[in-house]
């Protein structure tokens, strides 16, 4: 909104009236003015009643009166725009349909739009809300945005919140953010202790931080470095990364954990787990015969003892370990580089 900044009300400027401390002072002028015009139209009544006088009105007393109305009448409409003016510096909204572009600037903006809608949010703790076949992007900030399928949304920096539907892509930067999708999804969360839901073939991304990671079967899943926790379902593909991760997952599924000490919690059968040198010491347990692939060490370096139901598998010059603890009548088969095996059961 323009407004002149060179006109002037009854010796104040424009600045001065944009000031909330003046306010007050410039609507008891205007009202000073609206008293001398009321005392001018009684002194004109009285002498209306009175055929014998007769009251002129000056020139001069015409000029203030019609300049008092002026004035009283500048003044609110000025108030009106300071009112307008504060509110538009604390935020910005936006509606639009089908297909809508919209762009803003860094404030605490909200969105609204329908399908196919090309959303570029600025800096700010914006709040978006579109349907299908959107994408969404928004500047550092704690963002709220949910979308419907098909959409793609790129959140920045901050601890934000996005929930979309199936066959959607989601990105967020570093922060705590929590994502919400369902199937066919693809998400890459940054750094941050984020929180991930997805259903079925999904595929998800963290960075470092304390992850919390859920979805359904046949879902991939990279979880970087930090103290994880993971959930998934049947023919899953989950790396822990560094880190003490808690992971599970159904039969079917390999599984990565890293270095740390994890632990690993199998609900099914063929499963395969692989352990590298380094990866410290973790504890497997499974429901279904699995296989452990093993990598940096030969068939002579393992020594396997056993306690009641579980095994301990322990490795020659190392400190790392595995603890197997499997149900009924499962067995796992730990494979090595040279394609040599080694069944046990418990």
């Amino acid at each position: 909104m323009y407004v002149a900044a060179s006109h002037q009300t009854s010796g104040h400027s424009l600045s001065a009236l944009l000031n909330p401390a003046t306010e007050a002072a410039a609507r008891q002028n205007a009202n000073s003015d609206a008293s001398d015009s009321q005392a001018l139209d009684a002194a004109a009544a009285k002498a209306t009643a009175t055929p014998a006088t007769r009251i002129e009105i000056s020139a001069r007393a015409k000029q203030l009166l019609a300049r008092a109305n002026a004035e009283q009448t500048v003044v609110l409409r000025l108030l009106a725009q300071i009112n307008a003016l504060r509110h538009a510096a604390s935020s910005t909204g936006a509606a639009a349909y089908d297909n809508a572009n919209i762009t803003t600037g860094a404030s605490d903006d909200v969105i609204d739009a329908y399908r196919y809608a090309t959303i570029n949010a600025g800096d700010g703790n914006n709040k978006v809300s579109t349907y299908d076949h959107a994408t969404v992007s928004t500047g550092a900030g704690n963002d709220d945005i949910d979308t419907y399928g098909w959409s793609t949304v790129n959140a920045g920096d901050g601890n934000n919140r996005v929930s979309t539907y199936d066959h959607a892509a989601v990105s967020t930067g570093a922060g705590n953010d929590v994502i919400s999708t369902y199937g066919w999804s693809i998400v890459n969360a940054g750094n941050g202790n984020n929180k991930v839901d997805a259903y079925d073939h999904a595929t998800v991304s963290t960075g470092a931080g304390n992850d919390v990671i859920s979805s359904y079967g046949y879902a991939t899943i990279n979880a970087g470095a930090g103290n994880d926790r993971i959930d998934s379902g049947d023919y899953s593909t989950v790396s822990g990364g560094d880190g003490n991760d808690a992971i599970a997952v159904g039969g079917y599924s390999s599984v990565s954990g890293g270095r740390g000490d994890d632990s690993i919690r199998i609900s099914g059968s063929n499963a395969s787990v692989a352990f590298d040198r380094g990866d410290g010491h973790d504890v497997i347990r499974s429901s279904g015969d699995l296989t452990l692939a093993i990598s940096g060490y030969s068939q002579s370096d393992v020594s396997v003892t056993r306690n009641g139901g579980t095994a301990v598998v322990s490795f020659k010059g190392s400190d790392d370990s595995i603890v197997l603890n499997l149900d009924g009548n499962a067995t796992a088969t730990l494979s090595f580089a040279d394609h040599s095996t080694l069944n046990l059961s418990v």
